[in-house]
Parts: C-alpha cells; structure tokens; sequence
C-alpha cells in the first residue's frame, strides 16, 4: 500500500472513534464545548510544539532536549482534559 493511502487507511480508522469518544464526554458539559476544545487543543498544539522544538534547537542543538521540551505542552494538555472532565 502506497504511503499516501495507508495514511488515509489510519485516519479513516482514527476520526470515528475519536468523534463518538468526544460526544460521549461532552454529553455532560454540551458537545459542542467539548468538540471546540479538542479543536482548540490541535491547533494550539500545532502552533506551539514546532516553536518549541525550533528554539531548543537553536539554543542547545539537542534533538534530546527538543524531545523532552515537548512533554511539558502533553502535560499541560492532559490536565486541561482532566479539569474539563472533572468541571
């Protein structure tokens, strides 16, 4: 299978999941909210994680570092969850 399709293959698989997981926790705080703050996480995730690992780059050249830099936003972004979960 062509790289371009098995990609495909693993988001088809991905998203359904991920959308009925979703609704299942926003059933109590409106699924809505809960759809727009998984949105909002990926796109702050996208927005800062590249910043994060360019600057440790270029103050340390420490692919190791960059890496472990990275766990700091996984961090934040799993305690949001559990706040919005337990809110």
């Amino acid at each position: 299978m062509p790289p371009r399709s098995s990609e495909r293959v693993g988001r088809a698989t991905r998203t359904p999941p991920r959308d009925v997981m979703l609704a299942q926790a926003g059933e109590g705080m409106g699924r809505g909210w809960a759809f727009g703050l998984n949105e909002a996480l990926d796109q702050l995730g996208a927005m800062i994680d590249p910043l994060i690992m360019a600057a440790a780059l270029a103050w340390r050249h420490d692919f190791q570092l960059a890496f472990a830099l990275l766990a700091l936003p996984a961090a934040v972004t799993l305690g949001v969850v559990f706040a919005a979960r337990f809110i």
